[in-house]
């Protein structure tokens, strides 16, 4: 038999330590306060239910993709977006592929992750959606350099992107923000831990 409600003050500062322990917002409180979710929970807190997580992520930002000419891909193309470095044992396999164009406004999506995952995780939920090309590419990191956008501590952003041999690469872009450039590092930054940041197109 479960208690009847009451709220007292010690009750009420062990909920707000652990809201905050916890990375709570009141922007979740007030969802939690509404309609029907604590009748929704209820079988979890008692015992009766477990928890499916749906998603690891969640959209930290959209970036609007503008029409644009095809390009091919060489050592201008990556100074014009904006790219320092391109840490790759064989840098070639990014140079002279051809990118058709950008035909209409697209967006790209930027998740974070928010809690410890795997690879496979990821594939399953951003799957295919996760590859993007050299014209989005060099869009977005523009768009980052110019708004000076910084989404993790790590300064970093995961994605796939094809190279000459239409293999399909995990990469990371890693900003350095003071002097206003990028590195482009293959193998992605592990791309699984809480913070790790994704770049995909829906």
């Amino acid at each position: 038999m479960y208690d009847t409600f009451t709220l007292d003050v010690d009750q009420a500062s062990e909920l707000k330590h652990a809201a905050k322990r916890n990375g709570v917002t009141n922007a979740d409180l007030k969802v939690l306060s509404s309609g029907e979710i604590f009748a929704q929970i209820l079988p979890f807190l008692r015992g009766r239910a477990q928890v499916v997580i749906s998603s690891v992520f969640r959209i930290v930002d959209t970036v609007k993709i503008d029409v644009e000419e095809s390009i091919m891909t060489d050592e201008e193309y990556f100074k014009s977006a904006g790219v320092r470095d391109f840490f790759t044992d064989d840098i070639g396999q990014y140079l002279g592929i051809l990118v058709p164009p950008i035909r209409e406004e697209i967006s790209l999506v930027v998740r974070e992750i928010e809690q410890d995952t795997t690879i496979a995780q990821v594939s399953k939920e951003i799957g295919a959606h996760a590859e993007i090309d050299f014209l989005e590419l060099r869009q977005f990191l523009l768009s980052s350099l110019k708004s000076r956008k910084i989404y993790n501590s790590s300064q970093s952003v995961n994605f796939y992107i094809r190279n000459k041999r239409g293999e399909r690469q995990l990469i990371h872009a890693q900003m350095h923000a003071g002097a206003g450039n990028w590195s482009l590092h293959a193998g992605g930054t592990g791309a699984t831990l809480k913070g790790d940041v994704w770049l995909a197109r829906k």
